[in-house]
């Protein structure tokens, strides 16, 4: 292998070492600055920042180190140091933000986003700066005269940008889901220091005999010239950095009906655009070799406003056909694939879609950086200073996408504003080309025609192929398409009082008088903290959905203040076309508009009650921060003494996630009891003190409008929902026994839905869990707290035959769960919660398909 050989494969290991940080970093950050995408944009900007100015510095470091390759190899060493310290830091970043900064906001105001950018610049500018001083820096040590600056301009960039995307894909899909974040950062750190003892084992006079043989040389007389004012290719720098990265957020955003909102979705879009970066900027040797660069690179603007509309175009219309609509994660036939070939598939569609675009963005920075470059002694110095240029630009692509462009004109009239400014680069560019007007006309009109005719074929909107009523015919009657999510509420046509609300095609919220799994769950976590302590004074609801849970709140004229926490407000927007919206005009309700993390993290408020929806699944991967050591932690922190967390979770998750799940609440609550409601429904509740002996509610004091709440979901008495009891927390550990927990710096189940066979999510789990759970209630039975069981054996017996037969219902076990109805009745032919079951099991079909939600 050649020296420059080698040096492109460290630049290429380094680029993978980057990118593991950049992956596992975001995630961290994600802690202090919240899950949106302003959020991730300002992660981003913070890295794009002190990427640009540590690459803009580099030539002050170069003038004071004799050679190019120690000084390469001492920026790599100081990477993997300052990478450890960071990771240390970033761990603790999180009560240390929200302290010092604690009126965040999720709104995007000016000095939010200022905020975020500016913290994200100051944590991550060491390091960041570091990796941004390697590019200039190998850059240095190949080029020397004008043949070498034309021969590894565009290779040195394409390897490390190939390298990067390779690195994406490693952590995204490999290391944080084997060995965590931190874990992840830790290959990185092995990555620079072996990148550093290779290059200090190149010899450098090897190497320079080598650059001084090029095995193409371009036409001399054009090699450094340029008609392109300096003043402009900055502009153009700063522009291409704006729109690659700004397409970079709204097509990650247009992909999700097609990918899912899965870690897996957002790394098969960051490593398309990356890998198309690198590939795209290999061939710049023989595009400086053509003879007019800025010809070449007007016709690359044009290039990529008409792959972009195509692209854009081409997605519409896959989301609006069979084809493309069988592709979708939302599809269950799409579902039953193994998750390797379910990732490949929505990869490939994600190259198809994005990679032509990307491969002439690849090419327009190292283009735009050969003509900013009039100097090869001076490479590192101009090489730096473009990369400060374009990322700004890519800072003000990823903050202006994020606030302004999605949220205004949705991702279908974004692109086509991004589209608009690739055509004005090429017309500014193609302004100074040398040729006559007639000459530039022959080649910019004729593109820019193209451009307008692909454009035209963009939709208005995206027609997402999602129904929040599953199989129900219906109409949209809101939607709302923003950089968090699409939240979409449709009503049916046979029957418009029934409304359901969902969130990127994940069913949220429905209207009440539908017998729905979402509803009835919704409503008894505002009514059994209640039932178990009526003297709760404050409540705090994570999660708005359609307003069900804080309708139900409101009902309780005992509460004094209720507060709520949605990150997303077209959710709040959305919620307003349900009857249960009314709560929103209760003087007790404040709604925030903040990431549930962020808001625990700066509230000093304290609550007697805090409900919190736990969804775990294929759908909802991203919801594991909720479902962490650190989220529990700050729940009961947040708690009064007598306080009460409140948290449902789906019997149908996977055996695995739901042991985690328990065993995870279980190691920071000092006592945790679990209910059960028939027939897919677990309540966690968390608590300081034991639950037994309390004052409970009596069937006498329940409020009218409570009362009628609970029949509407089934259930005919306030005991119903004690008498759902289980286990404590003893018994609940000796159940699921020892095994991994769920923290913020391993995220076990964030992974695990999506590569989990579909029939993990089926009647079968909810069997497996509910067993385990019943295996809990052996342990406890001597515990059950007063009130919390019939004191008749027959009875208590007749409820748990009931439970089985609901778990054996819901995996189409018909037979099985009537005999065991059957069996129930005999024990206790009076008890109106055996009675229930019978008339549901006797009378229904069996599920067809477990639902989801």
């Amino acid at each position: 292998m050649g020296i420059a050989a080698r040096l492109y494969a460290l630049a290429f290991l380094s680029g993978a070492a980057a990118l593991a940080y950049e992956v596992s970093w975001t995630k961290w950050l994600s802690l202090s600055f919240g899950s949106s995408t302003l959020g991730v944009s300002a992660t981003v900007a913070g890295f794009m920042g002190g990427m640009g100015v540590g690459a803009w510095a580099y030539h002050r470091l170069q003038a004071r180190v004799d050679s190019p390759l120690r000084l390469y190899a001492g920026l790599e060493c100081s990477i993997a140091l300052s990478a450890i310290g960071l990771t240390w830091f970033l761990e603790r970043l999180p009560v240390l933000f929200s302290t010092l900064l604690p009126s965040f906001s999720e709104t995007g105001d000016a000095m939010s986003i200022v905020a975020r950018v500016m913290t994200a610049l100051a944590v991550l500018f060491l390091p960041t700066a570091l990796i941004g001083a390697t590019y200039p820096a190998l850059c240095s040590v190949v080029i020397s005269n004008p043949e070498t600056l034309d021969r590894h301009l565009g290779a040195v960039y394409g390897w490390n940008t190939i390298g990067a995307a390779f690195g994406g894909l490693l952590a995204g899909i490999g290391l944080i889901p084997a060995i965590g974040l931190n874990g992840a950062v830790g290959v990185g750190v092995a990555l620079n220091l072996a990148v550093a003892a290779a290059a200090l084992t190149i010899d450098g006079r090897g190497l320079h005999r080598e650059i001084q043989s090029p095995r193409i040389t371009p036409n001399r007389d054009q090699q450094l010239s340029t008609a392109l004012p300096r003043a402009v290719t900055c502009c153009i720098l700063f522009l291409s950095g704006f729109t690659t990265l700004a397409y970079e957020i709204i097509w990650f955003r247009a992909y999700r009906p097609i990918a899912g909102n899965s870690t897996f979705a957002f790394t098969i879009v960051l490593v398309t655009f990356l890998l198309g970066l690198g590939l795209g900027a290999l061939p710049l040797r023989r595009v400086i070799a053509s003879g007019n660069p800025i010809r070449s690179l007007s016709l690359v603007q044009v290039g990529i406003a008409f792959a972009a509309a195509v692209g854009m175009a081409g997605l519409a219309l896959l989301l609006e056909t069979p084809q493309g609509i069988s592709l979708s994660v939302w599809n269950s036939d799409i579902r039953t694939l193994a998750w390797p070939t379910r990732l490949l598939l929505h990869g490939v569609t994600a190259l198809l879609i994005m990679l032509p675009a990307t491969l002439l963005m690849g090419l327009a920075f190292p283009l735009a950086s050969r003509l900013y470059v009039d100097n090869p002694t001076q490479a590192g110095k101009r090489v730096g200073s473009a990369v400060l240029f374009a990322n700004l630009g890519s800072i003000v692509g990823s903050i202006g996408a994020a606030t302004l462009l999605l949220p205004t004109f949705g991702s279908m009239g974004a692109t086509k504003l991004l589209i608009a400014a690739n055509v004005s680069l090429a017309l500014v560019v193609a302004f100074f080309d040398t040729g006559t007007k007639i000459e530039r006309s022959r080649w910019i009109v004729p593109g820019i025609a193209a451009v307008a005719i692909a454009t035209a074929f963009i939709p208005a909107t995206a027609n997402y192929p999602w129904n929040p009523l599953g199989d129900i015919p219906s109409r949209v009657i809101f939607e709302q398409e923003g950089e968090l999510a699409t939240v979409r509420v449709a009503e049916s046509i046979a029957d418009p009082t029934l409304r359901g609300m969902s969130i990127d095609g994940a069913t949220v919220g429905v209207s009440a008088g539908w017998r729905h799994a979402t509803y009835s769950k919704q409503v008894i976590l505002a009514h059994l903290p209640l039932a178990l302590e009526p003297s709760l004074r404050s409540a705090l609801q994570i999660g708005l959905g359609s307003a069900s849970t804080l309708d139900s709140m409101t009902q309780h004229s005992t509460l004094e203040r209720i507060d709520a926490v949605e990150i997303n407000e077209a959710v709040v927007h959305g919620a307003a076309f349900f009857e249960e919206s009314r709560a929103l005009a209760d003087p007790r309700v404040t709604v925030h508009i903040e990431d549930a993390i962020h808001y625990l993290l700066r509230t000093q408020s304290t609550y007697d009650m805090i409900v919190a929806d736990g969804k775990q699944d294929m759908d909802f991967s991203g919801n594991s921060k909720v479902l962490s050591q650190e989220f529990y932690r700050l729940a009961l922190a947040r708690l009064s003494e007598r306080g009460l967390f409140v948290q449902w979770i789906g019997t149908m998750n996977i055996s695995e996630d739901f042991d985690v799940i328990v065993r995870t609440a279980a190691s920071v609550f000092p006592h945790l009891n679990v209910f059960f409601h028939p027939a897919r429904s677990i309540f966690l509740v968390g608590s300081k003190r034991p639950l037994d002996g309390r004052e409970h509610m009596q069937q006498e004091d329940v409020p009218p409008r409570v009362m009628e709440s609970l029949l509407g979901v089934g259930i005919g008495e306030i005991d119903w929902l004690r008498l759902g009891w289980l286990a404590d927390r003893e018994a609940l550990m000796k159940a699921v026994g020892n095994g991994p927990i769920n923290r913020w710096g391993d995220p076990v189940i964030e992974f695990t839905a999506y590569r989990a066979p579909p029939e993990s999510f089926s009647g079968i789990a909810s069997v497996q869990n509910i067993e385990r759970l019943h295996e809990a209630n052996a342990f406890a039975i001597d515990r059950t707290p007063s009130g919390f069981a019939p004191t008749d054996p027959d009875t208590r017996e007749a409820h748990r035959l009931t439970q089985r037969a609901y778990a054996e219902f819901a995996r189409r076990g018909t037979g099985k769960a009537r005999l065991l109805v059957h069996r129930a009745k005999k024990l206790a032919p009076d008890d109106p919660i055996v009675a229930r079951a019978v008339m549901q099991i006797r009378r229904r079909p069996a599920y067809a398909t477990p639902t989801r939600r």
